[in-house]
């Protein structure tokens, strides 16, 4: 039973991830171009917010709640879970590529669902970049500030980015 499970979850990392992955990384390298935000920064924090398995891979379809990841292996069992969280009144969790969160942004999209599109998930996240570029004066501060307003938090979470 359990070699079985290996198996399954060795052909999904192989043949599903790197389709479903490729949304944020042809996001990421699209939205690099147009906005100012280099492009390995962008890459490292959905490395970081998203990643999923050993190579820890960008997922659009992730969505962080109360400390928990899930990853969904369609737009639209992600899409059913929003709805369920947006049913129970709960608005605080992050989503897709950057982990975009619903509550602090939720005025740059018409529905939650929105922040499950990897463009859109990605624009967001570089806009928000730079203004807290502009804010800080540095991709480091801004970084950190992406993560938490806490500095020592943001500053532990820019570790991570920058070094991964």
């Amino acid at each position: 039973m359990k070699l079985s499970l290996l198996i399954s979850l060795l052909l999904f990392t192989m043949f599903m991830a790197p389709a479903r992955a490729n949304q944020c990384l042809k996001a990421i390298n699209l939205l690099s171009e147009h906005i100012n935000v280099p492009k390995k920064l962008l890459l490292q924090i959905a490395k970081v917010e998203s990643g999923f398995g050993p190579h820890k891979t960008p997922w659009p379809w992730s969505i962080h709640i109360q400390g928990k990841s899930y990853y969904f292996r369609s737009e639209k069992a992600a899409s059913l879970y929003i709805k369920q969280l947006l049913a129970m009144g709960i608005k605080n969790f992050d989503v897709g590529c950057h982990q975009i969160n619903y509550f602090w942004h939720q005025d740059k999209v018409s529905t939650a669902q929105e922040l499950l599109d990897p463009l859109k998930n990605t624009s967001i996240a570089a806009q928000f970049l730079v203004s807290l570029k502009a804010r800080h004066h540095s991709w480091l501060k801004a970084v950190a500030h992406y993560h938490s307003s806490n500095l020592q938090k943001g500053l532990a979470y820019a570790k991570l980015v920058f070094t991964s």
